[in-house]
């Protein structure tokens, strides 16, 4: 077990639905929440169209790149900060079929 319970946060802006409706300046509610707390890295679990809207604003500045993110991907976004002040760097994207080929691996 890896004993994660403790640091899970419930982001309401990531709620369905919520996404990236206050835009994606550095006020988007998103960015507030996250800037809250103190972390090197995370994990952002979400639904969809909303997290390729946020992948492709932590990319790009604009909600509108052409991203595919099948449900169920996994993706690594390295960003300065937040709010992002330059663009995010993709290490990887990874397709549900290509995770369950990993797990298989392992």
């Amino acid at each position: 077990m890896l004993e994660l319970e403790s640091k899970i946060i419930l982001a309401e802006a990531l709620a369905p639905g919520r996404g990236l409706v206050s835009g994606v300046g550095k006020h988007a509610e998103i960015y507030q929440e996250l800037s809250a707390h103190r972390f090197e890295s995370a994990l952002l679990v979400g639904h969809m169209p909303d997290l390729a809207e946020l992948a492709s604003a932590l990319l790009s500045g604009d909600r509108h790149l052409a991203l595919e993110v099948k449900k169920g991907a996994l993706s690594a976004i390295e960003v300065a900060g937040m709010p992002p002040r330059a663009p995010g760097i993709l290490h990887w994207l990874l397709a549900p079929r290509q995770l369950i080929l990993i797990g298989q691996e392992i």
